[in-house]
């Protein structure tokens, strides 16, 4: 949901109204703004949109444990903007409003994303724009935080594959007998997949994985004869774990279930982008993950035609994990 309305600058929380460059008083021609609201699940984003063409982003809390988000979004902007050159928000020193509600703030990149654009682009380019949105992401994964795990951990030595299990049994596990019981075959298939991971990652560093890298979260530079993927927004789900998560979330976000779905041959531009071959057995193993996260979230919703869409692929997929499981 979202609404529009004026207000003064003045009526922002003191930190916020803080970190504007520039005096406000009753003279000053940005004293006011318009200030659109949306209503998120996990955040109300505010955008205040200035009369000098500056925008001012907000994401409010709604929730407690968003904060732990927040907080590796901004570690995550840092780590991409200090060693990538990854276009990211710039946040401001700001972490909670008046009330003590966790906050980020940030002025808006002025760029389209890639979902804004990709309408509207002649068919011959689209291939060019997949292409550059893989090479983007494989520049987030250069991106190496260290231990994998959540980011601002201050305990790592609980491995992935502990964290992971612990997960799926004490939240998902719960989540799909109240309101996806069809899943929980698949979920005991992944149970065991996980196991293999200490082995599939024995020598591999962890990446820093976006978590969220669907083309809206993409920003973009359009050119008179191309497109280029330049930066991304939104990372608040950030962690450091396997590239194959990001690619297998993307395989699932622009399927049919969703009604994002992209042209046949698209996974091939994309992964000429990335540049670099993944584990077909991760892939797999993350692919059933987020089928299972993103079922669970639709069935919640009342989606029945997602979790019609998303069931025929989590058996597929579940099916040929089982089979790696069986072939070692």
């Amino acid at each position: 949901m979202t609404n529009v309305n004026v207000l003064p600058l003045t009526a922002l929380p003191p930190s916020l109204a803080a970190v504007l460059d520039k005096p406000l008083n009753a003279n000053d021609e940005r004293a006011a703004a318009t200030a659109q609201r949306t209503d998120g699940y996990c955040n109300e984003l505010i955008q205040l949109s200035l009369s000098d063409g500056n925008a001012l982003m907000v994401k409010r809390a709604r929730f407690d444990w968003v904060a732990a988000r927040l907080r590796a979004s901004r570690s995550a902007a840092s780590l991409l903007r200090r060693r990538t050159g990854v276009l990211v928000p710039e946040h401001l020193d700001v972490e909670q409003d008046a009330n003590g509600r966790a906050i980020e703030a940030y002025w808006r990149i002025p760029l389209p994303t890639l979902k804004e654009v990709w309408a509207t682009l002649p068919d011959k380019r689209k291939p060019q724009a997949l292409r550059s949105w893989g090479t983007l992401l494989r520049r987030v994964h250069k991106a190496l935080p260290g231990a994998y795990g959540q980011l601002l951990s201050t305990s790592h030595e609980q491995q992935l594959e502990a964290a992971l299990r612990s997960d799926l049994e004490e939240r998902l596990r719960p989540a799909l007998e109240s309101a996806w019981p069809a899943a929980l075959p698949a979920l005991a298939a992944l149970l065991s997949g996980i196991e293999r991971l200490p082995a599939l990652l024995s020598d591999r560093p962890a990446v820093l994985v976006h978590n969220d890298f669907h083309m809206g979260n993409v920003l973009c530079q359009e050119r008179p004869r191309s497109i280029r993927c330049v930066g991304v927004i939104d990372l608040e789900n950030a962690w450091a774990g396997p590239a194959e998560s990001d690619v297998a979330q993307l395989q699932v976000l622009h399927g049919p279930a969703f009604g994002h779905s992209l042209p046949d041959d698209w996974y091939s531009h994309f992964m000429r982008g990335y540049g670099s071959t993944l584990d077909p057995e991760l892939l797999r193993l993350f692919r059933v993950l987020h089928l299972l996260n993103l079922g669970y979230f639709a069935a919640e919703s009342g989606w029945t035609e997602h979790v019609a869409n998303l069931e025929a692929d989590l058996i597929a997929t579940t099916t040929a994990l089982r089979a790696d499981l069986q072939s070692k």
